[in-house]
């Protein structure tokens, strides 16, 4: 793990000596919203894909509207587990462990930013929804995710965001539901991002995310990032794997 910190060090400082330039930015980050706005009338469709091993994998879907007057809307079905080697099913659900979070889920999602210059926004964002494939009303769980977020973007458009959240066990599972959030977005050149995003606590969703964003078209990004899971978080070592589509 060493080796690979400090080879993921040497490759960022060349990367960030071939300058920076404008590129197309994305609505979402690895696991927190972006402070970027969806236009108006346009869509964003983010597909992330976690691998912790051969036999373990998680899947997030992201769809979001732009509403205009910096509002945009969405739907998210997140805590997707993938386990193709275990018996019995390949997509388990959670009904009923808090220690985990409830999974899969269907999540209602709103944002609004507000405007304070060229260089600051404050977004303000929840997400609300049930677990779902489950016939019994019992077993369904409502769980939420809202956050206050200010972010400052500089004129060679680098982009820091960072506030405070409030949630709950089943959409982070058993451990802090309140905590603080942090992102960045660098651009490093026309084509690539260095992107990355923290999720404070101990819970299963505390972790942070260090990668790359790479600009196919102008249209379509392709990401990828290593999985580092907080202290005493509930969450394994992994890498995740992106698709968005913007602006369609």
């Amino acid at each position: 793990m060493d080796n690979f910190y400090k080879k993921f060090c040497f490759f960022l400082a060349i990367f960030l000596s071939w300058g920076t330039y404008q590129v197309y930015a994305q609505q979402n980050l690895f696991n927190i919203p972006s402070a970027t706005i969806t236009p108006k009338k346009g869509f964003f469709y983010q597909h992330q894909l976690n691998i912790y091993e051969a036999s373990n994998f998680a899947s997030k879907h992201h769809l979001v509207y732009g509403l205009g007057r910096n509002w945009e809307v969405g739907l998210n079905i997140v805590n997707i587990g993938i386990t193709p080697r275990r018996q019995g099913t390949w997509f388990p659900t959670n009904t009923t462990n808090n220690a985990e979070p409830m999974g899969p889920m269907a999540m209602l999602t709103a944002q609004k930013q507000f405007d304070f210059g060229h260089h600051w926004q404050l977004n303000i964002g929840t997400q609300i929804g049930s677990n779902i494939f489950t016939g019994d009303l019992g077993s369904r769980h409502i769980g939420s995710f809202s956050y206050a977020m200010a972010s400052y973007k500089t004129n060679k458009h680098w982009h820091f965001m960072a506030g405070p959240y409030v949630s709950d066990e089943t959409f982070m599972g058993k451990g802090s539901n309140v905590g603080m959030v942090a992102g960045v977005e660098i651009p490093l050149n026309e084509k690539w991002i260095f992107m990355g995003d923290f999720v404070s606590g101990n819970t299963k969703n505390s972790v942070s995310v260090i990668g790359f964003t790479y600009n196919v078209t102008k249209k379509f990004q392709i990401c990828l990032g290593g999985l580092v899971p907080n202290p005493n978080s509930k969450e394994k070592y992994g890498v995740v794997a992106e698709i968005n589509l913007f602006n369609f």
